[in-house]
């Protein structure tokens, strides 16, 4: 309803000044160590709350407890995988972690995507898609920090 509209605007703009701070701070030169893994953990805290809440909050319809699992298991995933990727940084360097970018925008972008759909009446098919694509991003994580410690080139090559 008019609540999860409220939401998902607000988050939209949380995720958007997640994104213009980096951004603000890689021009002017003002990055950090510090500020780079603080950004790290904060963006983990948001998707995770925002797959606890989804599932949570969508255990009250027809998905009921598969919500719940499926929020419990999207918003776990999260910290997992900044974990992973913090390692993958600090052992192998950036460009492990870099995401390919088509056309100007990066995997994560689709993020913003949550509005629009929300606004559509379509939240359900939002937390199910990208719920499940967050615990293939996990899966995928898993495999290319498999593959950088054995000394293979990975998926991206």
């Amino acid at each position: 309803g008019r609540l999860a509209g409220w939401a998902a605007g607000l988050y939209m703009v949380a995720v958007f000044l997640d994104h213009t701070d980096g951004e603000l701070a890689r021009l002017t030169g003002k990055t950090s160590r510090f500020g780079h893994h603080f950004d790290y953990i904060v963006g983990s805290a948001n998707y995770t709350a925002l797959f606890l809440g989804l599932g949570f909050g969508l255990s009250r319809t027809p998905l009921g407890a598969h919500a719940l699992a499926l929020g419990l298991a999207a918003g776990l995933a999260n910290p997992v995988i900044v974990a992973l990727r913090m390692t993958m940084e600090r052992r192998f360097g950036e460009a492990a972690v870099a995401h390919p970018r088509r056309a100007g925008f990066e995997i994560e972008d689709f993020i913003y995507l949550i509005g629009p759909i929300t606004w559509l009446g379509g939240v359900t098919y939002f937390f199910v898609v990208y719920g499940l694509g967050t615990l293939g991003y996990l899966g995928w994580t898993l495999w290319e920090f498999v593959h950088l410690q054995r000394g293979d080139k990975g998926l991206d090559s």
